[in-house]
Order: structure tokens, then C-alpha cells, then sequence
């Protein structure tokens, strides 16, 4: 029995639905499961934007103008009607010569929509090339994730495949075709109402702030998470979890690979209990990005 649990299985979901009608993998058995303990984060945080905007005097329209953004979006963001992108919350920090926690951080408990998910486990059949077998045995499917995102693309399929156990496989006669027996688990999405501490400036972790305050950033370091693992004694993978990451998302933002969400910059702090701005190389991350 193989175990495949690698960040290039979230999108085979689309393929295990390609070829359901093919081989009769219909879905039974299914067992459900709470997901992991990611920090639970609201579907959309407030912010304070219209309110330091009005503090520093300006318009609503020479501030959309100079963070390069329509009014109309402006107004979307001051009304909490949606996230920004961590670019946009970047741009705002220095055009107002503001801080995150500025931005974003609120007095006391909220209640805001948030959204949980749900593992649904259940046995099924794919079909994959040998030389994709043998890529799927070795964690290594890049190659068979290309074709099965553009089946994902054309099926629209909203759920997320979040681990893979191989079963059994079996060859077809006559091609370089393997059908593999496996059991997914698939996560499932439930929108909740819960009570957010929105302060972002409170129970401080004070011995890893002097810490992060006496470092200097390395050249080409984007982020102090590193460093802030081995000061804590935790590993890669609890962060991971905390803050909702693959191995792959990981080092992607992590390695500045891809841009980092306002979603993710929130659970950053709340996990690490310090200012992002000691979390975050913020001016070098802008250098590349913005």
C-alpha cells in the first residue's frame, strides 16, 4: 500500500472524476472527519482603511488614485465588502506610513463569517499512465498534475483534494494503462458564524519579539519564519497546519515563489504573536512584488 501525500495530489481530485463514469468509481462508503486545527480565520477581516484615510486628511479619490486602484474598489475595501490583496494592503501601510496592525487590528471580539471544512473519505478508481504511476508512487506526479489541471479547468469543480491512499492497482491489457484503486479525502466546505479576538497588538509574545527586534534580516530573506521556528522549538509542519499551508505553499511563500495573501499575513501574527513587520522583510518583499 502506497501513501501519496504531497501537495501535487490537490488537483488529481479531477481526474478521479474524469474517468468515474469510465471504471464505476462511484462514491460509497464515505466517512467524514473534522479537518485539521488551521487558526480559523474570518471570511473576510475588517479593516480600518476609511478611517486612517480620513485621519491622514486624504480623499477617497487621491487614494485610490495613488495606490492605483478605481474608486469603486476603494469603496469595496472601506466597506469590508471583500479582501484585499496583500499587495494592496502593502501599498496602503506606506502610503499612510502605517503599520499592520494599524490596518487591520480591531478593539475586542467580533463575530464575522468564517469557513470550516469537512474531510470526506471515500474509495475510488483512477487511471493514469505507467510512467504517471510510477511518478504517483514516488510523490513526484508534476508531469500528471499538468494534464489533470486542465481537466479541473474544464470541469469547474469546486472541491479540494486534501490527501490520497493507494489501494491496489491493476494494468489493462493491451496499453500502458494502470487503473489505481485509491481512497480520497476530500474537503468540503461549511460557512459558520464564530467570534473573532480581533486585537492584533495583545498577548504579545514579548521573548520572541526582543528577539526578532535585535535581528537584522539576511540579504535575500523574506521572512523570519525560519528563525522564528528554532527560537520556539517548533517544526515546519505546525506551522504548516496553524496557518493553513502545503509543503509546497510553504516554500513558495516562504521563498517569496508567490505572493502572500492579507488571509495568510492575519494568521501569521495571531500564530507567532508578533508585529508581521518582524515576521515580514517588508521592503524587500515590496522590491519584488509591488
Amino acid at each position: 500500500m502506497t501513501k501519496v501525500n504531497h501537495v501535487y495530489i490537490l488537483n488529481i481530485y479531477a481526474y478521479v472524476i474524469l474517468i468515474l463514469g469510465i471504471y464505476g468509481g462511484e462514491y460509497s462508503n464515505i466517512t467524514t472527519k473534522r479537518v485539521r486545527e488551521m487558526i480559523r480565520t474570518p471570511d473576510i477581516i475588517p479593516n480600518n482603511l476609511r478611517n486612517i484615510r480620513e485621519m491622514k486628511g486624504k480623499t477617497m479619490d487621491e487614494t485610490a488614485t495613488a495606490l492605483g486602484i478605481n474608486r469603486s474598489y476603494m469603496s469595496i475595501l472601506e466597506n469590508a465588502k471583500a479582501n484585499m490583496s496583500g499587495e494592496t494592503a502593502l501599498k496602503i501601510i506606506e502610503y499612510f506610513d502605517s503599520s499592520f496592525a494599524a490596518l487591520f487590528g480591531q478593539q475586542g471580539v467580533m463575530k464575522l463569517p468564517y469557513t470550516t471544512e469537512t474531510l470526506k473519505t471515500q474509495p475510488t478508481k483512477i487511471l493514469l499512465t505507467k510512467e504517471e504511476y510510477q511518478q504517483f508512487q514516488a510523490g513526484d506526479i508534476i508531469k500528471a498534475v499538468k494534464l489533470v489541471e486542465q481537466e479541473f479547468k474544464k470541469l469547474d469543480l469546486p472541491i479540494d483534494l486534501a490527501d490520497i491512499e493507494e489501494i491496489s492497482s491493476e494494468p489493462v491489457d493491451g496499453s500502458n494503462k494502470v487503473i489505481v484503486s485509491i481512497k480520497a479525502t476530500i474537503s468540503e466546505p461549511t460557512e459558520e458564524i464564530g467570534e473573532f479576538d480581533m486585537n492584533l497588538s495583545s498577548n504579545m509574545d514579548l521573548d520572541l519579539y526582543r528577539a526578532l527586534k535585535d535581528k537584522e534580516f539576511k540579504n535575500n530573506e523574506y521572512f523570519n519564519v525560519y528563525f522564528i521556528e528554532n527560537f520556539l522549538g517548533i517544526d515546519k509542519e505546525q506551522v504548516q497546519e496553524a496557518i493553513g499551508l502545503t509543503e509546497k505553499g510553504y516554500y513558495e511563500i516562504f521563498e517569496a515563489e508567490k505572493k502572500i495573501s492579507v488571509k495568510l499575513m492575519w494568521r501569521l501574527v495571531k500564530f507567532f504573536k508578533v508585529p508581521l513587520e518582524m515576521i515580514m522583510n517588508v521592503d524587500l518583499y515590496k522590491k519584488k512584488f509591488i
